[in-house]
């Protein structure tokens, strides 16, 4: 049985999860990380705990780094770290993002708005400057999670210059957010 067959059950399937990672067969990778967009909670989690066993955040930074493999696995890496929360996240995150692929680096940015990684302010800093609007956005809302007066002085300052819209919008809903009350 497979894990990401819709025609089971999600008790099935929430078994079929614990099993890959009971087996510690690093190949069930994949397949664990493709069921992740699954609406239940129960699976969901199933998933994460298989992750977790398989080698984690570790096997998965691993695969988000390596440029021999292919751009869908990289960013199915990320979202898995997205998944599994790590607090270690921050230093391998930012250094993705200096990646040269601007879908890795709006990836990674995303992975830090999801987890809060305040050790990467600086580098999250940085990123309010890409040249992708994607990875800009992202940085945004990954400053408001790592909080600050350095992050709500660096939202403000990208604020004047930048001329995405909705880039623009983010940089404002950010230093609103960021902004002592």
């Amino acid at each position: 049985m497979k894990l990401n067959d819709s025609s089971r059950s999600i008790e099935e399937r929430v078994k079929v999860a614990e099993a890959l990672g009971a087996a510690g067969d690093k190949t069930a990778i994949d397949s664990l990380l493709k069921g992740l967009d699954v609406r239940n909670d129960h699976l969901h989690a199933a998933i994460v705990a298989a992750l977790d066993k398989l080698g984690g955040a570790a096997q998965l930074f691993k695969r988000a780094k390596n440029p021999s493999e292919p751009m869908a696995s990289r960013k199915l890496a990320l979202l898995g770290v997205r998944a599994l929360k790590p607090k270690d996240a921050g230093g391998p995150l930012a250094e993705l993002l200096t990646a040269p692929e601007p879908e890795l680096r709006a990836d990674a940015a995303l992975a830090l708005a999801v987890i809060g990684a305040a050790d990467a302010q600086g580098a999250l800093i940085k990123a309010l400057d890409d040249e992708s609007k994607d990875v800009r956005y992202y940085a945004a809302e990954a400053l408001v999670a790592a909080g600050g007066p350095e992050a709500l002085a660096a939202v403000k300052a990208r604020q004047a210059k930048e001329t995405d819209a909705v880039v623009k919008d983010a940089l404002s809903q950010a230093a609103r957010r960021l902004t002592p009350k």
